[in-house]
This record gives C-alpha cells, sequence and structure tokens, in this order.
C-alpha cells in the first residue's frame, strides 16, 4: 500500500489519497457525515498497516486530508488565474 501512496506505483499527478467510507451496515444506520469521519479517522490510527505508516503517508489517509488538499489546490488555481 505504501508503493500506492508514495506515488511509485500507478502515477497520478496530484498523487493517491486512501479513504474510508461507511459500510452497509453503517449506511443502513444512516450515520452523519460527522460520525463517518470520525470512524474514519479511528480505522486508519488502529488498524495496520495504516497505523504504522510515516507521518508523510498518513498526511495521504482519510477524507479530511483529500478535503483539505483539494481546498489547497483549488485555491491556487484560482489564485493563478486572476495573475494578469
Amino acid at each position: 500500500m505504501a508503493i500506492v501512496l508514495r506515488n511509485e506505483g500507478n502515477r497520478l499527478l496530484n498523487g493517491w489519497f486512501c479513504v474510508k467510507q461507511p459500510d452497509p451496515t453503517e449506511l443502513k444506520q444512516k450515520i452523519s457525515w460527522a460520525d463517518a469521519r470520525m470512524r474514519e479517522e479511528t480505522f486508519f490510527s488502529h488498524q495496520e498497516p495504516w497505523k504504522s505508516m510515516s507521518d508523510d503517508h498518513k498526511r495521504r489517509l482519510g477524507s479530511m486530508n483529500l478535503i483539505l488538499y483539494l481546498s489547497r489546490l483549488l485555491a491556487s488555481l484560482v489564485a493563478f488565474s486572476f495573475q494578469p
């Protein structure tokens, strides 16, 4: 899995992220978005191989890290588009 997160396998311009979405049982329970993110964070912090990854790799785990990355990317693209 680290090969993917290091972007060494199928290379993508912005690299890879790994997220965990609610399973079918959680969907039936209609858990909230906030609960889903808490469960995702718990999953990555308590399950192998995720919990043993380096901090660099952990920045590529979870929806919140993906949202933060995409927000920064979008902001930079918007700023670039307004340059003369």
